[in-house]
């Protein structure tokens, strides 16, 4: 089970880093880390808890993380992966006018 978590940690940093090798690389340090310093772990109860902590990071990186670069005209361009798009958090609209309670021209979505 604890390498199954450790493939889909791997995974999802290759998703989510994979035009940032900088920090693809360090991400893998880490998680490597981690997991050879919890290896000797033989407690049952304590090794579920790192799985699922395994798991949470490799969710939240899928679901929460986004990199962008400074463009040509010095602004920070997002490029949302799919997954990220059907979320609902946010309706990005770049043409529409700015009003004073929201960022970027969008509108916070009906659950908020």
């Amino acid at each position: 089970m604890a390498l199954k978590a450790y493939s889909r940690l791997l995974r999802a940093q290759r998703n989510v880093f994979r035009h940032d090798p900088r920090m693809l690389e360090a991400a893998r340090i880490e998680s490597r880390k981690r997991f050879l310093e919890n290896g000797a772990e033989s407690d049952p109860e304590k090794l579920q808890k790192l799985i699922e902590m395994a798991d949470d990071a490799a969710a939240y990186l899928s679901t929460s993380v986004v990199q962008g670069q400074v463009n040509a005209r010095n602004s920070l361009e997002i490029k949302l992966r799919p997954e990220l798009l059907n979320q609902g958090v946010v309706d990005f609209h770049p043409d529409a006018p700015k009003s004073s309670n929201s960022c970027c021209g969008g509108n916070k979505s009906a659950s908020s």
